[in-house]
């Protein structure tokens, strides 16, 4: 007996041109489109989405900022759905500016986030998005997630809807990653919890392709959520690590690619690996951050040119996998800083580890990249503060609400204590 596809249609360009072995998946199985740009596949439907990877050379089309390379399956299982895809050819594919962002957390609270960001991180966002585009450049986006905060979805009446309009205002296509504060908190279960984020979004994993560079999202969240009602939230817990299904899904996109060689891009939102840090010998250590990182690094083994992009901390650090040398991780910053506090109190959108609120800038030519890092409201070479001690005290004194003066002492780091020793601290961003 022969199963019937039930997910079928075609990849093409504008033009009606068909678009031959252009991948297309639902989240377990791959297909390639043959050379009238049709595919098909018998799908079990759970993963909700069909999306095309899209190839080198093409864009999809734009809602706001978001790319529509996916469609939702909204039929039952044994009912077939047909799903087109239309892509534009674009011309230089492989020069591009990439702006690298995490942790938005818009909820509409007293803390004037939405403000901040509609009027302080868009406008810099933009600015630069023109500047590359002077250039002869594309330009494109990747939030690596934690975009709202489900605890105050409807304390504040603002939603991923809402936070999907507020990302509209980003003058360039933005594609998303799920994190951990955007599931819904009123479902149990991690594959019901994001119906939402696909709705709006679009599918939790994925890949596609800018220029020379594979690029792979995914979602390195299991979501338990236990105790959910569709009143109550639920306890909002979760497991760090890639399930089954997407460790396949992993190793079938890979091998995909022409070569071990390709560079690959990899974007998700917990980190692989922890900070770099000092042992009792002096030496530097490395642990996982991800509980199967390892099984991770087997699939990737093969490859040898493989950048990680990752957020949830909300500090900025770089780190190189202890075991694979072929993996380095950039972790981003929180672009709301102290969760938008700092900047609306002290007019300083400083992280809890010093670095300035803001995102990285990729620059691409063919598979070379380059890197900075951008603060907004400060020029482009803006990549590092220098403190001269004698004159850092944080104490109790700087603090006027009650609850938080008996936190200074810890918080401070042994900066509420007077240095007279004439040393600099230089904090270089994303160093």
């Amino acid at each position: 007996m022969i199963d019937t596809p039930n997910i079928t249609g075609t990849v093409a360009d504008i033009n009606g041109n068909p678009i031959a072995g252009a991948i297309v998946s639902d989240g377990k199985n791959i297909v390639l489109t043959d050379s009238t740009g049709f595919y098909s596949m018998n799908s079990d439907k759970t993963k909700g989405t069909v999306w095309v990877s899209i190839p080198r050379g093409y864009e999809p089309p734009i809602s706001g900022s978001r790319p529509q390379f996916f469609a939702s399956l909204t039929r039952p299982k044994k009912v077939a759905e047909r799903h087109d895809f239309v892509l534009t050819p674009i011309e230089n594919p492989d020069s591009y500016a990439l702006l690298v962002h995490t942790d938005q957390h818009l909820t509409g609270r007293p803390t004037g986030d939405i403000e901040q960001f509609r009027s302080f991180i868009i406008p810099d966002f933009n600015s630069t998005i023109a500047q590359y585009r002077a250039q002869g450049k594309h330009v494109y986006s990747i939030s690596l997630g934690d975009a709202g905060w489900e605890k105050h979805w409807v304390e504040y009446s603002f939603g991923l809807p809402d936070v999907a309009r507020e990302f509209d205002r980003i003058e360039c296509p933005v594609f998303s990653v799920i994190g951990n504060h955007d599931y819904n908190p009123y479902v149990s279960g991690d594959t019901n919890s994001t119906d939402i984020f696909r709705k709006n979004f679009g599918p939790t994993y994925y890949s596609f392709n800018l220029g020379r560079i594979h690029y792979i999202v995914l979602d390195d969240i299991v979501y338990i959520n236990a105790n959910a009602t569709p009143t109550e939230m639920g306890d909002r817990d979760y497991r760090r690590r890639l399930d089954a299904d997407q460790l396949r899904w992993l190793k079938a996109d890979l091998a995909t690619l022409p070569t071990t060689s390709e560079p690959i891009v990899i974007c998700s939102h917990i980190p692989f690996y922890s900070a770099p840090a000092l042992n009792d010998n002096g030496s530097l250590t490395v642990t996982n951050s991800l509980r199967n990182v390892e099984e991770i690094e087997e699939i990737l083994r093969p490859y040898n040119n493989i950048k990680v992009f990752t957020g949830h901390h909300h500090r900025a650090y770089n780190v190189e996998s202890p075991r694979h040398k072929g993996i380095t991780e950039w972790v981003y910053p929180a672009i709301c800083a102290t969760m938008w506090r700092t900047k609306q109190l002290a007019g300083n959108h400083i992280t809890a580890d010093g670095c300035i609120g803001g995102y990285g800038i990729w620059t691409v030519d063919s598979t070379d990249m380059s890197y900075r890092y951008k603060s907004p409201g400060y020029p482009a070479d803006y990549q590092m503060r220098v403190y001269d001690l004698n004159t850092v005290l944080i104490n109790a004194k700087l603090v006027s609400n009650k609850a938080a003066k008996s936190k200074v002492a810890k918080c401070a780091h042994g900066y509420n204590k007077r240095n007279k020793r004439n040393e600099l601290l230089i904090n270089v961003f994303a160093y």
